[in-house]
């Protein structure tokens, strides 16, 4: 990855180079070529700054999809946790190691509400961050759309 911003900056640079030469070869009042030098500069700029911005948002898609797979992991690894131990307590033994396996499956069942929830929070907040980039002025045009058409029908 390092080698191909390398040579996308060794791009960029002889690209600004090579427009700034061409720029103040052709200066004067009658030649627009400077504005056009400008724009494309600017142009790729903003092209570089794109590819930045999605280098981040595949690095951080990358990230929760690792978080989200750790969580269903623990629930499942928590689930099987509290099976085993509830077999163990339909066989066989003495009253003082039946209460302690219902001690340890009532932690183990409050660890997996635990996990429940949190994975639970986790997703109201990418809901949310999903009507945040959608924005208030979306969200209020669909509200309108949608009352005009009940009251057309009515």
């Amino acid at each position: 990855m390092s080698e191909n911003q390398n040579f996308e900056e060794r791009l960029l640079n002889s690209y600004r180079d090579a427009l700034f030469k061409f720029k103040t070869e052709n200066k004067g009042p009658e030649n627009s070529w400077g504005d056009l030098s400008q724009i494309l500069l600017e142009a790729i700029g903003k092209n570089h700054e794109l590819e930045k911005l999605k280098i981040e948002l595949q690095q951080e898609k990358a990230k929760n999809l690792k978080i989200t797979v750790s969580f269903e992991k623990q629930l499942e690894l928590k689930v099987a946790q509290i099976a085993d131990l509830q077999d163990i307590l339909k066989s066989n033994h003495s009253y003082q190691e039946n209460l302690e396996l219902k001690d340890t499956i009532s932690e183990l069942e409050t660890d997996l509400k635990w996990y429940k929830e949190k994975d639970e929070y986790r997703k109201i907040e990418e809901t949310m961050e999903k009507f945040k980039l959608e924005g208030p002025d979306t969200k209020r045009g669909k509200v309108d759309k949608q009352e005009k058409a009940e009251n057309l029908e009515m």
